[in-house]
């Protein structure tokens, strides 16, 4: 598990967090903060965890703290932005921790975890830690950031959307009302990286009740592992291909990848490579100073294996050019 604290360029260093071997298993899987907001089914933010280890783990005296995109996560000051855990999570398992709730939506979100205080999670941006201890962070803002101390403390952490917190090489990409970050693998992929891990899709809540899902048993879904250039690059050459490697072998249509462009709008491009490792070469050159968005689409990419499973969700990364 790593963190970097950036601000328009990374300001620290990649940052080792010390946690048990059982723990560095106890990942969040979905983050939701568009709950009750116009448009949403769903009337609650939630945060859901997965255990994708092969041990179960307590949650007594854990917490999960959140930060706004550029705010500190878990501030002293503000104790609604904490969620003390409790129970255990077993092999395979979800948990939902339900969070505030907003005055729309039609749907209840089942939570197993409620809290008293519940945050209140930005639909679009924001930062949210698993830590296994209930003392604040109070740290990851633009001018705090978080020491050795607390990083070591730090079970997971997501940003999403325009966070400047985030594990790997950039955040999820935006999140909205209409839309969650889900973890790749059905909760299974961590490659310490928030923009690789995770695709933006419908919500999708699961809890205890939800059936078991042992990583590396049951036919998972494939997913976006990794992309060049990754999610939030800036100063990319306009004559730059697009890579993109998949979690496992697939198989793609013709119209599984859409590249559009602030300026130059929509890029055709010649598709290589595969089954895995994919490069796309635009027909013609970006445009200077301009922000590009690259969508893989969930329904026309496959895995290899049997039976077939679609991506779970669209996977979007954004990057501008030079």
């Amino acid at each position: 598990m790593r963190v970097v604290l950036v601000l328009g360029i990374v300001v620290g260093a990649l940052a080792s967090v010390g946690t048990a071997s059982a723990a560095s298993n106890i990942v969040i899987s979905q983050v939701y903060g568009g709950g009750g907001n116009m448009g949403a089914t769903y009337q609650h933010d939630y945060v859901e965890l997965f255990n994708r280890g092969t041990t179960a783990q307590l949650l007594d005296g854990w917490s999960l703290q959140y930060g706004s995109s550029t705010g500190l996560v878990g501030p002293t000051s503000t104790p609604q932005q904490i969620t003390p855990l409790s129970g255990s999570i077993a092999p395979g398992e979800y948990v939902l921790v339900r969070e505030a709730q907003g005055t729309g939506g039609t749907t209840a979100t089942p939570g197993d975890i409620t809290d008293d205080s519940p945050i209140a999670m930005s639909a679009s941006a924001g930062k949210i830690a698993l830590v296994n201890t209930t003392t604040n962070l109070a740290c990851g803002s633009a001018t705090v950031l978080c020491g050795s101390a607390q990083l070591a403390t730090i079970v997971d952490l997501v940003g999403y959307g325009a966070a400047n917190q985030f594990e790997g090489a950039g955040p999820t990409a935006t999140l909205s009302n209409t839309t969650a970050a889900l973890r790749g693998g059905e909760g299974c992929v961590d490659t310490d990286n928030n923009g690789a891990d995770f695709a933006v899709g419908a919500p999708a809540p699961r809890n205890r009740l939800t059936l078991i899902h042992v990583c590396g048993g049951a036919d998972t879904a494939p997913s976006v592992a990794s992309t060049s250039p990754t999610n939030g690059a800036t100063g990319v050459a306009r004559d730059a291909n697009v890579t993109i490697t998949f979690s496992e072998p697939v198989d793609t249509t013709s119209s599984w990848y859409a590249i559009s462009c602030g300026t130059t709008a929509g890029h055709t491009a010649t598709a290589a490579g595969g089954p895995t490792t994919f490069t796309l070469d635009p027909a013609t050159d970006f445009a200077a100073n301009e922000t590009c968005t690259v969508r893989v689409l969930a329904s026309d990419v496959t895995d290899q294996d049997a039976p077939p499973d679609n991506m779970l969700a669209n996977h979007e990364f954004t990057f501008q050019t030079a």
